[in-house]
């Protein structure tokens, strides 16, 4: 009986954890050019390019300490994932890159988005 609350307790405990981390991420963040993503609680984003005129919805999830973004445009055009790696402690901002496998496509400008006070 000891082994199985043991192991219900951590396996809460690591719910919790992730819980947590992917809370960290949610929120809006803003290039300096104008370039908008907006991750919600429930793994929604959506983008947004003004200078482009550029939108797009889509998931994004965690994997070793990233967070991965899968777009599709209005049209239904799949658009080339980007990614960012998570700091520790507090987000502040999240440098997006191009996953270097992606089939998507457009082109992405990779650059720091900025977390706006929610």
């Amino acid at each position: 009986m000891k082994k199985i609350m043991t192991t219900l307790f951590l396996l809460f405990f690591a719910i919790i954890l992730v819980g947590c981390s992917n809370k960290s991420v949610v929120g809006t963040y803003v290039a300096t050019d104008g370039q908008t993503l907006s991750l919600t609680s429930d793994g929604k984003v959506e983008y947004s390019d003004p200078q482009h005129d550029d939108t797009s919805t889509g998931t994004w999830t965690i994997k070793d300490n990233k967070v991965y973004i899968d777009r599709t445009n209005p049209d239904g055009v799949k658009r080339r994932q980007i990614y960012a790696e998570i700091p520790k402690g507090k987000i502040d901002s999240l440098f997006f890159k191009v996953t270097k496998e992606s089939d998507g496509r457009g082109t992405f400008t990779e650059q720091i988005f900025t977390k706006k006070n929610n």
